[in-house]
């Protein structure tokens, strides 16, 4: 979480990101993982019961910004708008489907 993607990878030279980072529960998140939550959502709202794998959205959210990259991975249930909304509105991003 605390690499900066575009030293791994250029952005100039993506047009997708298809991953699967890791989900641990909010309530099994290590110290440093809650590190990485608060880092990435960093605003003053409180994400308590989003699971580690948001973290991992913002980043991408940020990374692609202002690109054409598009972004694919899953995610569901209950914190999804807790999730979404925000990335929406701050990264002004589109979700291209869900399912």
């Amino acid at each position: 979480m605390r690499i900066y993607w575009n030293d791994v990878v250029p952005k100039e030279e993506l047009n997708y990101i298809i991953w699967n980072p890791p989900f641990v529960g909010y309530h099994l998140r290590i110290c440093d993982q809650q590190d990485d939550i608060d880092l990435f959502f960093c605003n003053g709202k409180k994400y308590g019961v989003l699971d580690y794998v948001t973290a991992w959205y913002k980043k991408a959210c940020d990374y692609i910004m202002n690109t054409k990259i598009e972004s694919a991975s899953i995610y569901q249930g209950k914190q999804t708008v807790i999730l979404w909304e925000p990335l929406m509105k701050e990264n002004n991003i589109i979700i291209n489907f869900a399912h």
